[in-house]
């Protein structure tokens, strides 16, 4: 009776298939239960050492950065500059220039990741996070940089004091939109690909609209409540797709 019973179960047995989930699934499925992972409760001492490692490693991928990015931005400051001299729209000029540094950035937070060196970096002694957000912090810094320096240049040229109200609408509310599509778009193409088309397609874009008359009323009249909406809609995108990107990382390392 048990051999007859043995034999059928392990007949059964034989017989029956397991379907396995694909490499796809099996990412998303730890993207989906990373973000329930305990994280272990730091402190402001933790927090105050993060920040300092941050800037540690920022300082050395300082001179990683290519040429490419500082001398394009330099470019496109002094564009600004000249063209404001020449009785260019200071506004326009601050709003079409604002997210650009931003974008041609893109391109190296993700070179390693569009030139295949992820897992060499994963070697070394930082983490690939900590590379990717060490760039990252370069670049928005080099932006805020230009931007302020940009205002600065608007008030000794043109004796123009820009209102709260304008500095949210021509500055922050396109600094903060494009940037959250530009890292949107990047994390899912090569940044070799898709920087240099942000850049062009946002300055076609915005150039047209100072172009017809009704896009810049239109822009002209948004109101502060409607540009801080815009401005935390995008911020929140921003914080998702560096939620994301950690994720990521964690699954090609960790798994």
């Amino acid at each position: 009776m048990n051999k007859k019973m043995n034999e059928t179960i392990e007949r059964e047995l034989k017989e029956l298939t397991v379907d396995y989930p694909t490499e796809d699934d099996i990412n998303q499925t730890i993207i989906a239960l990373y973000e329930y992972v305990p994280e272990r409760k730091r402190t402001l001492q933790d927090f105050a050492e993060r920040i300092k490692k941050l800037l540690k490693l920022s300082g050395k991928e300082f001179f990683q950065i290519s040429s490419y990015f500082w001398i394009s931005n330099l470019l496109f400051l002094l564009f600004g500059v000249v063209g404001t001299y020449f009785y260019a729209d200071p506004l326009m000029t601050l709003f079409i220039l604002s997210p650009i540094p931003f974008l041609t950035g893109l391109l190296e937070i993700f070179k390693s990741r569009d030139h295949g060196l992820m897992e060499l970096e994963a070697t070394l002694k930082y983490t690939v996070q900590q590379l990717i957000f060490s760039r990252m912090f370069i670049v928005t810094g080099f932006n805020l940089i230009l931007n302020i320096f940009l205002i600065a240049w608007f008030y000794v040229s043109a004796d123009i004091v820009l209102l709260f109200s304008q500095l949210l609408v021509y500055w922050v509310m396109p600094l903060t939109l494009i940037s959250a599509i530009g890292l949107f778009i990047t994390t899912k193409y090569r940044g070799t690909m898709s920087s240099p088309v942000l850049v062009s397609s946002w300055i076609v874009l915005s150039y047209a609209m100072t172009q017809f008359p009704r896009s810049y009323e239109m822009l002209q009249n948004i109101s502060v409540a409607g540009s801080l909406i815009v401005i935390t809609t995008s911020i929140c995108c921003i914080i998702i797709q560096l939620k994301k990107i950690k994720g990521e990382i964690f699954i090609e390392f960790n798994c």
